[in-house]
């Protein structure tokens, strides 16, 4: 089980040129992956995208890509051969019409206006492409070992609802069949105490019609029998080897459906007060499924 939060980074650094790479994942209901590049990288933006996608299913993941050229041929200085010469003329004649004899030098020239410029020679983006790919690949890795790390934590913890889920269900399924048979007495002692001071007789069949009325429309029989299934299925589902937070989400509603369907039919003090601590326990499992991958 792999949880959605976490964090992820790496650096490396090859033949002069360093890429660092920092993952941040928090949950959400699909994959979705917000990339940060600069521009001078973003031609790498799809490989790395499809990269995660490979090693991901569900959660936020914040991309942070920064990319620097340290090799010593990254510059190179180009001359604008004719703008010098426009500058040599200009000078000279200048120079001639005020019959000044001094002469301007090459490097004088050299610093006039954009005769210089230095500019920056086109990377080997396939060289980029690579180095990124590796960095990424250490940066996952970080990232899934964390995201493990939690999930484990959450395994053991949702194991242990579980196992509460299944005792108070027990004493439920314990309290369910005695509950008709209370009602039962009941009845037949408040109808009693009503007719103490007449000759009247209790209608047995009638009282009887009024305690199977109550026991159909108060039966739980069927909603602890698929618990108990649901519950089968959530300790199925915590045991396997691939992402599951869809299918948690989908078996823990289903058993927060038929709880509340037990707190809505019982008149059982004791029955609904493990409902509710059934309701409770549910609420808390649900919480931690939404960062389940």
């Amino acid at each position: 089980m792999y949880s959605m939060t976490g964090f992820g980074r790496a650096a490396m650094e090859i033949d002069g040129r360093k890429v660092t790479i920092e993952l941040k994942s928090v949950n959400h209901r699909y994959l979705d992956i917000n990339m940060r590049l600069h521009r001078t990288v973003s031609f790498a933006e799809d490989s790395l995208r499809t990269q995660l996608k490979d090693n991901f299913d569900r959660g936020h993941i914040d991309v942070y890509l920064f990319y620097e050229n340290l090799r010593e041929d990254v510059r190179e200085v180009s001359v604008d051969v004719n703008l010098a010469k426009s500058y040599f003329e200009a000078v000279e004649k200048i120079r001639s019409t005020i019959k000044n004899k001094s002469r301007i030098s090459a490097l004088e020239i050299a610093k006039m206006p954009d005769v210089l410029s230095v500019q920056t020679k086109d990377d080997d983006e396939e060289a980029i492409i690579d180095l990124i790919g590796q960095t990424a690949a250490a940066a996952i890795e970080q990232l899934l070992l964390m995201r493990k790390q939690e999930g484990e934590k959450q395994k053991e913890d949702f194991f242990e609802k579980a196992g509460q889920l299944g005792i108070s269900l027990e004493q439920i399924q314990k309290l369910a069949h005695t509950v008709v048979d209370e009602y039962r007495t009941k009845l037949n002692q408040r109808i009693n105490e009503l007719l103490s001071d007449t000759s009247v007789e209790i209608d047995q069949n009638r009282l009887s019609t009024e305690v199977a009325l109550f026991a159909d429309k108060s039966s739980i029989d069927e909603e602890i029998t698929r618990l108990i299934s649901h519950l089968q299925l959530l300790k199925e589902i915590l045991n396997k080897d691939e992402p599951v937070g869809r299918q948690l989400d989908f078996v823990v509603q289903e058993i927060n459906r038929e709880v509340n369907t037990i707190c809505s039919k019982s008149s059982n003090t004791e029955i609904t007060r493990n409902a509710l601590e059934m309701k409770n326990t549910v609420e808390k499992i649900r919480e931690q499924v939404q960062n389940v991958e």
